[in-house]
């Protein structure tokens, strides 16, 4: 028996740290679409169209570079690669048509992060004495990638990819630079 009331579409993207891994934790009330498709549709940061999968709901849906196609089998072996870092526009859409849905935008920083933990742990390692001048250069890094997500929490998506690319730039040089770390 259909469930009556409002339809809610809701779900959240849940920050795994994987970068070979999106997830998707649908909490919507789905109601009297209950029993009809529900599909989801995912755009990667700089990609003009989404790619539509079907969205399992009440569940936690995972997507991978095979499933968004930025990955294909080699030699019938699975080929899983690291998705994109940067901003992916989420909708989960669901009733006749899709006549119900539920947009988000969500940065993906995984690799980022990656990067930038290796070279807080290469701080401590390389050196007895704390070099503040560095210590100060990747908390700016880390103040830029929290207002990167900030915006992009917020919809401010052209701020966010500034806030985003300044962050990749500084990290970026540290990565290069030989004598600053």
């Amino acid at each position: 028996m259909a469930e009556i009331g409002n339809i809610e579409i809701n779900f959240q993207v849940i920050d795994s740290g994987d970068p070979k891994t999106l997830l998707v934790a649908d909490f919507s009330s789905w109601k009297v679409i209950k029993e009809l498709p529900s599909y989801i549709e995912i755009t990667l940061p700089g990609a003009r169209n989404p790619v539509i999968t079907s969205f399992n709901k009440q569940k936690i849906n995972g997507f991978n570079s095979l499933s968004l196609g930025t990955s294909t089998h080699i030699n019938c072996t699975e080929n899983f690669q690291d998705l994109p870092d940067g901003i992916y526009n989420i909708c989960v859409k669901g009733g006749r048509d899709g006549q119900h849905s539920f947009h988000r935008y969500y940065l993906k920083k995984d690799k980022f992060q990656n990067d930038l933990d290796e070279v807080w742990i290469k701080l401590d390692l390389d050196y007895s004495v704390f070099n503040k001048e560095l210590r100060e250069s990747l908390l700016i890094i880390e103040g830029l990638l929290r207002a990167a997500s900030a915006a992009t929490r917020k919809g401010f998506i052209p701020q966010a990819k500034n806030f985003f690319n300044l962050a990749k730039g500084r990290l970026d040089a540290h990565k290069e630079c030989k004598n600053c770390i």
